[in-house]
């Protein structure tokens, strides 16, 4: 599948409906940087924002995929080229997953950490200036919390990358 192709065909039918980016990304809900990357052939659009484009924009899933307009007669042979090459390559890497479900724990977690980083500095602080021996439970502690939500963060993003394989849970016997 050529991401260029689809992309230049996706600006193109944007621009035949005289919207930006920007309008665009109001319109489906998601921003104008999303829709220029697309554009630009960086990323393939998940498959619920294809189904969007379509409605959107009047043509088919399978024209999209194409990056051009079909006619009757190269219609149901591109639609079998197309679904092959769906079926035979992951839109993303198993890397590039594991980044995003990494970034998006990170923003979902972004103001718990920075309570605790906070309060732990400050217990930290604390135990330089008034109480002394207080240092080291707060870089225990420090330590603990670092530890503690790597393993939720890696918990998480298995979830994520294999949603099809039940966690185990304590109660779990085999």
């Amino acid at each position: 599948m050529d991401m260029v192709k689809i992309g230049k065909f996706l600006a193109e039918l944007r621009h035949e409906q005289g919207m930006t980016q920007a309008e665009l990304g109001e319109k489906i809900g998601i921003s104008s940087k999303t829709i220029s990357r697309w554009e630009t052939g960086t990323y393939l659009p998940p498959v619920e924002m294809l189904l969007l484009l379509s409605d959107c924009y009047q043509v088919s899933i399978n024209e999209l995929l194409s990056g051009k307009r079909l006619d009757a007669d190269t219609y149901p042979e591109q639609a079998e080229k197309n679904l092959k090459t769906v079926l035979s390559e992951p839109a993303f890497s198993t890397a590039e997953r594991v980044a995003y479900f990494r970034d998006k724990w990170h923003q979902e977690h972004r103001f718990s950490y920075t309570v605790v980083y906070c309060l732990l500095t400050a217990m930290f602080i604390v135990g330089i200036v008034w109480i002394e021996g207080l240092q080291i439970p707060a870089f225990l502690l420090w330590i603990g919390y670092l530890i503690m939500e790597n393993d939720r963060k890696e918990a998480y993003i298995e979830a994520h990358l294999y949603p099809e394989v039940p966690l185990k849970t304590k109660n779990d016997n085999g």
